[in-house]
């Protein structure tokens, strides 16, 4: 004789419990509540929660779950809730009238289904067929730690369901993030960043004012600290620049030579120029040099002109010894930043000559070249790269703290 059943009004009258039947409710056997803790349930540590037409559904649902160890059953509304572990003193039960909860072990050989015999693999569940019960993915597990996270808030760890993390932290945007469980079996989403431009900054707190900063661009995969100085945070434009202690001169000098004869000089060049740069502005998305940006080019005559480049109307290849040639000299020391190591610089212009080129170290390069009008540029882009051997204070810069912001999509 199969088990008997009874309308889910039994189960309520022996729970004490006066509600209203309601249609998606089914039967079950009244003789196995003695497995159940009648108006308790687990909070928290959820796998998967869905509406269940019954008790024995919703224990058979954890019994083909290879990571479910107990469950949480509504009476009254059929909410089934799968969780992946067993109440005990450090896990404690709650009140809750109208719930009960059972242990998945109490269980296994009250499910009358093949399935109660088939050992899947963690993260798993069993499903029955005709030709055979299988083990299929559904499953992500707990969710992962996130860097800066706080702890994770879901209702589920099955495909589909979300993990959500608040983000805080020195250096760090101050978001919501999600975490999605795919059908991979797997967590995937956006980590929690860090600042990584002064545009950031700002975003951060509007109240930050130029200066130097800490920042983690996402040239260097958003892990790596640099320092800039910001300018314009008051504006809708803040802009990055790399403040240089060492000397960065460019020099075009204003002789000109004048035919093959290098006696006849003059010094009416009109786009000779002399500048010291004491910073250097970059795109922190790829650490590249502006080198036309002058910002903060100390101008000692003439005109400004590009960082890095040496040029002069001296004459053939230089030969006129008497006449002073173009000259560059960049110094990235105490900067925590070099040039890239690929960086390659090239001859052009009329009768052009390198006299002399140096990369003396990391952080030196110096040039002087000419031409009749010629000199020596920077054919690839100039990009920074990260200086190992040197280590900058903490107080050296500042470590930006963000708050809250509704607004702008933070939380």
């Amino acid at each position: 004789m199969e088990v008997a059943q009874y309308f889910m009004l039994g189960i309520i009258l022996m729970l004490n419990i006066q509600i209203i039947v309601h249609t998606h409710l089914v039967c079950t056997d009244n003789s196995l509540l003695h497995n159940a803790t009648i108006d308790q349930m687990l909070p928290n540590h959820k796998i998967q929660s869905f509406t269940a037409p019954g008790l024995m559904i919703c224990a058979r649902e954890c019994v083909y779950q290879t990571n479910c160890l107990s469950f949480n059953f509504d009476i009254e509304s059929g909410q089934c809730e799968l969780t992946r572990v067993v109440a005990g003193p450090s896990i404690p039960l709650v009140s809750k009238t109208g719930y009960v909860y059972a242990v998945k072990s109490d269980w296994v050989t009250t499910i009358a289904e093949k399935c109660t015999h088939v050992n899947c693999a963690p993260n798993h569940i069993c499903v029955p067929s005709k030709t055979g019960d299988m083990c299929v993915l559904n499953d992500c597990g707990i969710p992962p730690v996130v860097e800066f996270g706080s702890s994770p808030e879901y209702r589920g760890t099955v495909f589909g369901y979300k993990a959500t993390y608040n983000c805080s932290g020195i250096g760090v945007k101050a978001e919501i993030v999600t975490f999605i469980c795919s059908d991979k079996g797997i967590w995937e989403g956006q980590h929690c960043r860090r600042v990584s431009s002064c545009k950031d900054i700002q975003d951060c707190d509007s109240s930050y004012v130029d200066g130097e900063y800490w920042i983690y661009p996402n040239a260097f995969g958003n892990d790596e600290r640099v320092k800039v100085y910001c300018h314009g945070l008051t504006t809708d434009s803040p802009t990055d620049y790399i403040t240089l202690p060492k000397e960065n001169r460019i020099l075009w000098p204003p002789m000109k030579a004048i035919g093959y004869d290098c006696d006849l000089v003059t010094t009416d060049r009109t786009d000779s120029g002399e500048s010291v740069f004491d910073t250097i502005r970059i795109t922190t998305s790829n650490m590249a040099i502006n080198q036309s940006d002058y910002q903060f080019a100390r101008l000692l005559s003439g005109i400004n002109h590009e960082y890095g480049n040496a040029r002069d109307c001296s004459n053939s290849n230089g030969i006129c010894g008497h006449v002073v040639m173009g000259y560059a000299k960049i110094d990235t020391g105490q900067t925590g930043l070099i040039i890239n190591r690929t960086a390659v610089w090239r001859n052009n212009g009329h009768t052009f000559g390198m006299k002399y080129f140096n990369r003396s170290s990391d952080h030196v390069i110096e040039a002087v070249c000419g031409g009749w009008c010629g000199g020596c540029y920077a054919e690839t882009p100039l990009t920074l790269e990260l200086d190992n051997s040197t280590i900058l204070p903490d107080g050296s810069a500042t470590g930006v703290t963000c708050r809250f912001n509704y607004s702008s999509g933070y939380m």
